[in-house]
Order: structure tokens, then sequence, then C-alpha cells
């Protein structure tokens, strides 16, 4: 996968379903379109919710990592 591929992926998708969201509010009537609305309005905010949760995996996470490259936290610190 090329790098502009792997970088931009994801915020393209976020970008067109929330674009289809609005759209769908928009002009859209009935419970169908009401739903896909609201599901794909919401994708971005749970995506910020999951992107600010903790992550529980046992691995360092990258932005405890100083500018060496290094660990600077201790090693109990962990999510």
């Amino acid at each position: 996968m090329s790098g502009f591929r792997r970088q931009w992926l994801w915020p393209l998708i976020l970008a067109a379903s929330t674009v289809f969201g609005l759209v769908a509010a928009l002009v859209g009537e009935g419970a169908v379109w009401l739903g896909l609305s609201w599901a794909t309005l919401s994708m971005p905010l749970l995506t910020i919710l999951r992107c600010l949760t903790p992550s529980r995996r046992d691995d360092k996470s990258p932005s405890v990592v100083g500018r060496s490259g290094k660990w600077s936290g201790s090693e109990d610190r962990r999510w």
C-alpha cells in the first residue's frame, strides 16, 4: 500500500460518509434515510472517541516515546 493511500484512506472514508450523511439528512425522508444519516454522521464522533480512549494493549504507546525514540515513561505506566 502506498504512503499516500495509507495516510489518507480513512480520512477520505470519513469525509465521504459525513457528506453522505449530510445529504441523506437534508434530502431523504423516512426512517431509512434518518437512520442512515445518524449512522454516517456518528462515525467521525465514534472515531474520535476511539482515538481518545486509552489503548489496553500491552505494547508501548507511540505517544509517550520521546524524541530520541526511546521509551520515556516508567514500565509501570500502562493503560
